[in-house]
């Protein structure tokens, strides 16, 4: 699978205030993410609560899309969250609601015989407005001062054993900054080597057995993540110790380059991921 054919958008552009999000109509089916959430005998709301948020995406199936843990109009409970609301974001007017599973969907098209499909709990959204851009030194910080808007989605199973094998995940980045700079992009990331991830308390890397597909690339990065060797180590200790939950730690650090199909890079981006108490555990 060649990575260059799983960038689904990619813009730039010179502005500094973006258009608004683009209405996609009607939606005429819905995608392979859409619906799939059962809720779980802890969960107060009903799976027609928690489809109710949903976007239409630019193929016009429909997808489910970020969502409060509490229901705003019952009061009930999804039993999961999404990470940060991204209407705060300062990107959310021109981006609109994420479509999550969406490059995973036209995987499906581009390849049928290679599907990667992901969980709903996984996808979690994160920004931050006006961040300070940093070249090196005081000095040249001050000479070009530039700042950047960011709004991204990773699905990150922090929550299952799928990130022990599977290295391809839904990325989704936004970034527009005020020397003009703005990027848009919805992929799938190849995070590490598929079939296996480094352990988080010792480095060691353990491999565990095929990715889903089985031709996932080795797309750079890493995916550190504790396993039961650091549980047993580091948290379930004798009477009289302290246990370290930072060993629990995880750190997906992913390696993305964007290239045209004759090879010539357009873009590249390393956003790192950290999660401090995966829900595995």
């Amino acid at each position: 699978m060649n990575r260059a054919f799983l960038v689904l958008c990619l813009v730039v552009a010179a502005c500094h205030e973006g258009p608004a999000a683009p209405d996609y109509g009607p939606a005429t089916g819905n995608a392979a993410s859409f619906g799939i959430l059962t809720p779980g005998t802890r969960d107060d709301c009903t799976q027609a609560q928690h489809d109710a948020f949903s976007v239409v995406g630019p193929d016009h199936k429909r997808y489910p899309t970020w969502h409060p843990p509490i229901d705003p109009v019952s009061g009930c409970s999804f039993g999961h969250d999404h990470g940060r609301d991204p209407r705060g974001s300062a990107l959310y007017r021109e981006v609109g609601d994420i479509p999550f599973g969406y490059a995973n969907e036209q995987l499906d098209v581009y390849d049928p015989l290679t599907t990667r499909h992901e969980d709903h709990f996984g996808h979690k959204v994160e920004w931050q407005n006006d961040i300070p851009m940093h070249f090196g030194s005081d000095a040249a910080d001050a000479l070009f001062d530039v700042r950047c808007d960011v709004l991204v989605k990773l699905h990150q199973g922090t929550h299952s054993k799928d990130a022990f094998t599977n290295n391809l995940h839904e990325l989704v980045y936004h970034i527009r900054c005020s020397d003009g700079t703005e990027m848009h992009i919805t992929m799938l990331a190849a995070i590490g080597t598929p079939g296996q991830f480094e352990r988080s308390c010792d480095g060691t890397t353990v491999v565990v057995g095929p990715a889903t597909p089985a031709n996932s690339p080795d797309g750079g990065g890493v995916r550190i993540i504790p396993d039961r060797t650091c549980v047993d180590r580091d948290i379930l200790v004798p009477p009289g110790q302290f246990s370290n939950f930072g060993t629990l730690h995880e750190s997906w650090q992913t390696s993305n380059s964007i290239r045209r199909q004759d090879g010539h890079t357009l873009a590249f981006f390393n956003p790192y991921f950290q999660v401090s108490l995966p829900s595995r555990f």
